[in-house]
């Protein structure tokens, strides 16, 4: 079949984009803990965007925690009153506390430990829980 003869078409160019310009959404691998038992942690992969109630959200859910009342997060594995969350911190996001972040392949890692106080005896742990996974040595 011959060629239809005429001009040639040309589309506009796209510009580039500088990747390295380009803002991509940061994570981070939180570690949540309980202040008391060793069994009740879980790990979760959250954008650092988030806001920090989200992640006691998570906590109440995921132990099933009744209430916010007595739910006290702390940065870091220790529960010192420098540590401690406060709650007008609760509407910041995680980037916003200094929490890093990185893509999802980074394994950026942080630890919240959270103290609820009517968990502290045996008898008021939540039933179904499970167990924290065994990590495996690196």
């Amino acid at each position: 079949m011959p060629k239809k003869g005429g001009k040639k078409k040309g589309g506009k160019k796209k510009k580039e984009e500088d990747w390295g310009l380009i803002t991509k959404e940061k994570y981070v691998m939180l570690e949540i803990r309980n202040a008391d038992w060793q069994s009740m942690r879980f790990a979760q992969l959250v954008a650092v965007s988030r806001p920090l109630d989200s992640v006691r959200q998570m906590i109440m859910e995921e132990h099933q925690v009744p209430s916010a009342a007595g739910l006290r997060l702390f940065l870091g594995a220790e529960t010192s009153e420098e540590n401690l969350l406060k709650t007008e911190d609760y509407s910041l996001s995680l980037a916003e506390l200094s929490i890093n972040g990185g893509a999802k392949n980074d394994h950026v890692e942080q630890v919240i430990t959270y103290d609820y106080g009517p968990f502290k005896s045996i008898l008021n742990l939540p039933r179904g829980t499970r167990p924290a996974p065994l990590r495996q040595p690196a």
